[in-house]
């Protein structure tokens, strides 16, 4: 029981150490939108103040969404939550019903 309680503890401060990092993700994504918006209002400005003569290459700028690899990453972080705690359901029912089976001299010693 004690070490099945140590590794609930130890699963739970990994998702806790996780939603925090996903936190910090979430607030990075902010941080970038809000500096790629500045970003095309500093060169909108730019270009409104100095005359161009020959056409310019546009700066693409990506929005966090539109990452696939972040899409990606999510997806396998998801799964391996679902498989670790899939696993530890499984490590479990068997400590739980290793405990709960009757050993098999329990029910040939009579008194």
């Amino acid at each position: 029981m004690t070490k099945a309680h140590k590794l609930l503890e130890s699963h739970q401060t990994r998702d806790r150490a996780l939603a925090r990092a996903e936190e910090k993700i979430k607030l990075l994504d902010q941080w970038i939108a809000r500096l790629e918006a500045e970003a095309r209002r500093n060169i909108a400005e730019a270009e409104k103040a100095i005359p161009v003569t020959q056409p310019q290459p546009k700066i693409e700028i990506y929005a966090p969404a539109e990452d696939p690899r972040e899409a990606k990453r999510k997806k396998w972080m998801e799964l391996a939550r679902e498989l670790a705690k899939l696993d530890l359901k499984r490590q479990l029912s068997g400590h739980i019903q290793a405990i709960s089976t009757p050993s098999l001299l329990a029910g040939t010693i009579t008194y």
